[in-house]
């Protein structure tokens, strides 16, 4: 009893070295994993859009929010085929830069001079007197009101019925769920027995383009007409350059009528 107290008692230790070892097989194992996913990286090819949408999708299940829609490459509409190619539409002049005088005359040409060169709309575009831009919502045309209308009136222009006959096919065709046509005044004012001010007038002609597409066959459904008078001008005083404008010159800018087609 006197030779061993329990004092002198103690617990065996573990040198073996081994608790830890785990940790540098792991280490080395990510290090190896990402240098492999680096090298793909770097001989593959990064498709941005793709990326932005698994980056998005992986957030919003991150987040719990719901994934961004993903959409396949649309086919190209059909007004890419009655119209010029964007980049020459952007070189020729547009409905606001050609003299009132040249639109008027440009107007009144027989249907068939207007035909005598490729189609109706691609030639208005040549003219100055219908513009378009694409976007991936659709597309917006612009006519020069001078193109569809004479001056006060709200009938649309025999001879130029042959380009909204484009305009109507192109609908058709077109994967478009929404038409609106918005007529717009200059600020000079009108009163006559059938308009009283630029409201009847503009909303008159926005009116008359929605019954022609529906007489060539567009859905009614699809359809929007509205007037806005002269309280929305395409331009003010200055013009995007900064030039001073002429009160006929801003006039000219903002009289027009404008289609916005949309999926």
């Amino acid at each position: 009893m006197t030779g061993q107290g329990y004092g002198s008692f103690r617990p065996e230790r573990n040198d073996s070295g081994d608790g830890e070892d785990w940790i540098t097989t792991y280490a080395d194992a990510i290090t190896l994993l990402m240098a492999f996913f680096v090298m793909m990286f770097s001989v593959s090819t990064l498709d941005a859009g793709k990326f932005k949408t698994v980056q998005e999708a992986i957030n919003a299940e991150i987040s719990h929010r719901s994934p961004p829609e993903i959409r396949s490459p649309r086919a190209p509409t059909p007004f890419q085929g009655f119209l010029p190619q964007v980049d020459a539409l952007a070189d020729v002049e547009k409905p606001e830069q050609v003299p009132e005088d040249r639109r008027e005359s440009a107007a009144t040409s027989e249907s068939s001079e207007t035909n005598s060169e490729g189609s109706a709309m691609s030639q208005l575009a040549q003219e100055g007197m219908v513009s378009i831009e694409r976007s991936p919502e659709g597309v917006t045309i612009e006519f020069a009101s001078a193109a569809l209308f004479q001056s006060g009136s709200g009938d649309v222009r025999d001879d130029m019925k042959a380009a909204l006959d484009e305009v109507s096919e192109a609908l058709l065709k077109g994967e478009f769920s929404s038409v609106e046509v918005e007529g717009h005044t200059d600020d000079i004012p009108i009163n006559t027995a059938r308009f009283p001010s630029n409201w009847e007038l503009s909303t008159t002609r926005a009116t008359s383009v929605v019954r022609y597409f529906i007489d060539q066959g567009v859905p009614t459904s699809w359809l929007s007409a509205s007037g806005f008078a002269d309280i929305k001008p395409k331009m003010t005083r200055a013009d995007p350059e900064g030039r001073l404008l002429s009160d006929d010159e801003l006039r000219g800018k903002n009289r027009r009528v404008v289609i916005r087609a949309e999926r």
